[in-house]
């Protein structure tokens, strides 16, 4: 018996910047994969892999599907038009590590992790937005000015008060 199931589809909106609604997703189905949503045994959102994950009746719909769809169809955010890949699911994990020095290989990282399974891919993460930082900065100092003038107008009062 297999680990994982044949006739599962995975749609992979991870090329987009961000994560698509539900009415996109449910669009994208019907219109560019032309699918039934009654014909379709389960349809799974993950969200941590920015995944859909689709089951079917048959292995043989499932890679049907994924021959006539794969990287086939377009879906535009942003002003900009993202091909989505739609593959077969293979039960594959996505382990992220954290802390690691950015001159360390990718080779070597990936030697390490062979030791718990095959490694298809390694990904570097960038952050897409970092100017909250900046913008919590801007916050604190804000704060500490204004805490700074409430203890200046305290000394002021207690002066007058003591004169």
């Amino acid at each position: 018996m297999p680990k994982y199931r044949r006739n599962a589809v995975v749609i992979d909106f991870n090329v987009m910047p961000v994560r698509p609604d539900i009415e996109s997703v449910s669009k994208f189905i019907t219109n560019d994969l032309k699918l039934d949503l009654k014909r379709l045994k389960n349809v799974q959102l993950n969200n941590t892999r920015n995944h859909v994950i689709i089951e079917l009746g048959s292995p043989e719909e499932a890679s049907d599907l994924v021959d006539h769809h794969n990287l086939k169809h377009k879906v535009g955010c942003r002003g900009q038009a993202f091909r989505i890949p739609v593959f077969l699911e293979d039960n594959s994990i996505q382990v992220r590590v954290h802390d690691l020095p950015p001159h360390l290989p990718n080779e070597l990282i990936a030697t390490h992790l062979e030791a718990y399974g095959e490694v298809n891919s390694i990904r570097r993460e960038v952050w897409r937005d970092i100017t909250t930082t900046n913008t919590n900065t801007t916050i604190t100092n804000t704060i500490s000015n204004s805490n700074r003038k409430k203890q200046q107008n305290q000394k002021k009062h207690h002066l007058k008060q003591q004169q």
